[in-house]
């Protein structure tokens, strides 16, 4: 593992660097004029300024050139792909590309990131792997490209998944690749400080695009470099829960209502909670805990024996099935056939009906927390590759 001091000191430099590029660009686009007008079909009522992820992508790649040695090859490759996903998004950010262009654009870095070496290892077929690991990286860069929808959502999700890729690199002694998630969390958490509510810029499909494509392809040589056990083959779906929960929730409303899924809309999980009676905050910081408690069981699924760590996975999972589940019926069908939020009737009532769900996920998640440490004193903790009788999968 690197030397925490480090890798502190590294987090500190790319934090204050990007803070001072936000707080530039911030000023700058205020000056110029290019600010988010609100829409009917976004959940913004204000002004913030646009064009947050130049900020998040020039730090990343100044502090990766000045303080990773780029010897990997991969690591070039990945950058440069970002990259060309970040112009992309500035690109649609201006002009307003047609979905299927991005879409295109996006298979192609994929592709190029897959071919050079990121893949996932779910199958002992190379083709599979291929095919699933560009899968994976596109949707989560649009995972990242949804969850965008309310005020330090986005940025805070990208923060926390970025700390934890970083530490199970640092762990397993992947030292260029930690500091990549490291300086990608401290870009993350500078433009975070701006944009968290009430937001006063926001990152656009150029930031949003770039942290997904970037973490979507990061996790992939972790899960490489570990081992093919299943728990692990799926700890990327758990360290991006939330991504992959919102855009599955948003997905599976909008076909059941027969609307286009690559419309805006203000349908997410955030604006369901909202409807539920959180503040715009108190729904961000919920996310946000979820996102936390996605990845700590990520990091005990690596350290209990597999049968355990697939239990531990698939109840999480089922967790956030039920969450879905609760937050759809803060819609009702309406007359006409259509899918209205149901508003309750006072203040009171959207206090109880949010004081009820709280309950509810503490209960399930104080059940999920004694039966993980239950796993951990009755089983022993170590890799996974201790056991002799554990699979292992070819990548």
């Amino acid at each position: 593992m690197t030397f925490p001091w480090l890798d502190l000191a590294l987090f500190s430099f790319a934090l204050l660097l990007s803070s001072a590029l936000v707080w530039t660009t911030t000023h700058l686009c205020r000056k110029q004029g290019w600010v988010a007008r609100p829409r009917s079909n976004r959940w913004h009522r204000t002004t913030p300024s646009l064009y947050g992820g130049a900020p998040i992508w020039l730090t990343c790649i100044l502090v990766s050139l000045v303080c990773i040695p780029m010897s990997d090859p991969k690591m070039r490759q990945l950058l440069a792909a970002s990259t060309f996903v970040f112009v992309l998004g500035m690109a649609d950010d201006i002009l307003n590309l047609r979905p299927l262009v991005k879409l295109a654009g996006q298979i192609m870095a994929a592709l190029f990131v897959v071919g050079s070496g990121f893949v996932y290892p779910l199958h002992h077929n190379h083709d599979v792997n291929f095919v699933v690991s560009v899968i994976w990286i596109v949707g989560i860069s649009n995972a990242f490209n949804l969850l965008d929808n309310m005020d330090g959502l986005a940025a805070g999700v990208a923060v926390i998944s970025a700390i934890y890729l970083a530490f199970f690199y640092g762990a397993t002694g992947s030292a260029d690749y930690a500091r990549l998630a490291i300086i990608a969390a401290a870009a993350a958490a500078g433009f975070l400080v701006y944009n968290f509510y009430p937001a006063r810029i926001f990152m656009g499909d150029c930031g949003s695009l770039f942290l997904g494509f970037l973490l979507g392809s990061l996790c992939l040589p972790q899960v490489t470099h570990v081992s093919g056990l299943p728990a692990l083959v799926l700890a990327p779906c758990v360290v991006l829960a939330i991504p992959v929960f919102d855009t599955a929730f948003v997905s599976v409303t909008r076909s059941l209502r027969r609307q286009p899924i690559s419309q805006g809309g203000t349908d997410h999980s955030s604006h369901r909670l909202v409807q539920l009676g959180f503040s715009e905050r108190d729904a961000v910081l919920l996310l946000l805990a979820l996102s936390v408690v996605s990845g700590a069981i990520a990091l005990v699924a690596r350290h209990v024996l597999y049968s355990h760590a697939i239990e531990l996975v698939a109840a999480w999972f089922l967790i956030l099935l039920f969450f879905g589940i609760y937050l759809q019926r803060s819609y009702s069908m309406t007359g006409s056939g259509k899918m209205a939020p149901v508003i309750p009737d006072s203040v009171t009532d959207r206090m109880r009906m949010r004081d009820a769900m709280l309950i509810d996920a503490t209960l399930i998640d104080a059940t999920l927390i004694d039966a993980t440490l239950s796993a951990l004193s009755t089983q022993p903790i170590g890799n996974f590759g201790d056991h002799e009788s554990v699979p292992t999968l070819d990548a």
